[in-house]
């Protein structure tokens, strides 16, 4: 399987030297399987590191520059949204192993930071190389040149590593270069297993906030009518109330002023007989 493959790249390519860039640009793969395969391929120890130290470089400046923006507009996007945050998450958690919370945001950690991901990426195991060096010291706010050299460096030891393995052991590279495969394989299936899982824990918890906050804005404006309802509630015994300290006898009827009665006023009658016997008893008094 692993002679298919090599071939596979060789006439595609036409070129040894291409071929290793782009095997060692590939994840997981990295220099650790491209270092081995340029052995196989009959190049020199150290022509077959040199190569494969290139090429799987030339992956960490893309990574630094592009990696946290793409997750930032998928997860935006309805589609992606749930993917970026299982690919973040993984991430994450990977940069907290490699210093831990306490340490990112404290003073003066730069240097511990970078350490870290040296250390990280220079020990030549499965999704500890550049790929994974470089999201992780994206996700510890390193600059992008102290990111950077971290990175090459701990690739440059880990390709060194790989090399003298190679050498040890340059008799069983075909052996080495087949286990290596299936390793690959296991896992490639392993990780998209845990970001599926990863994924269909975020759909679940976005629709489980979503109906969290159905719920609270149906309770909130429940409470918003329930308070205006008592509002005007006490509104209206304020106002019921201050009827009855004016009106005592005007009940549960609106309070409304006493109708102004006008009297009607006759003109008084004049009899002019009874006028005239008045007037006469009058003079025979003065008689």
């Amino acid at each position: 399987m692993t002679d298919a493959i090599i071939n596979f790249f060789e006439n595609t390519l036409q070129n040894d030297i291409l071929t290793i860039i782009v095997i060692a640009i590939f994840p997981i793969i990295e220099l650790r399987g491209s270092i081995p395969v340029g052995v196989a391929m009959g190049m020199e120890l150290w022509e077959a590191f040199l190569w494969a130290w290139v090429g799987s470089s030339l992956v960490c400046p893309v990574l630094l520059l592009i990696l946290r923006p793409v997750l930032d507009w998928m997860k935006k996007t309805k589609w992606f949204r749930s993917l970026a945050l299982a690919v973040e998450s993984t991430f994450r958690s990977r940069a907290d192993k490699v210093v831990k919370e306490s340490d990112r945001n404290g003073p003066k950690k730069t240097k511990k930071k970078m350490l870290g991901v040296y250390a990280f990426v220079a020990v030549p195991l499965p999704l500890t190389g550049v790929w994974t060096g470089s999201a992780v010291a994206a996700f510890l706010d390193l600059s992008f040149g102290k990111a950077l050299i971290s990175v090459v460096a701990g690739n440059l030891t880990a390709g060194a590593i790989v090399t003298l393995l190679t050498y040890l052991f340059k008799d069983y590279v075909d052996i080495i270069l087949t286990v290596f495969l299936f390793i690959v394989i296991a896992v490639l299936l392993l990780y998209i297993v845990m970001v599926i899982i990863k994924v269909r824990k975020n759909k679940k918890a976005d629709k489980q906030r979503a109906i969290e906050d159905s719920a609270e804005k149906g309770s909130n404006s429940a409470q918003s009518e329930a308070a205006d309802e008592a509002v005007a509630g006490e509104t209206k015994a304020s106002e019921e109330n201050d009827c009855e300290e004016n009106e005592p006898d005007c009940g549960e009827k609106p309070c409304e002023d006493p109708p102004t009665v006008v009297a009607d006023v006759k003109p008084a009658d004049v009899n002019p007989k009874a006028d005239g016997e008045e007037s006469g008893k009058a003079d025979k008094k003065d008689d």
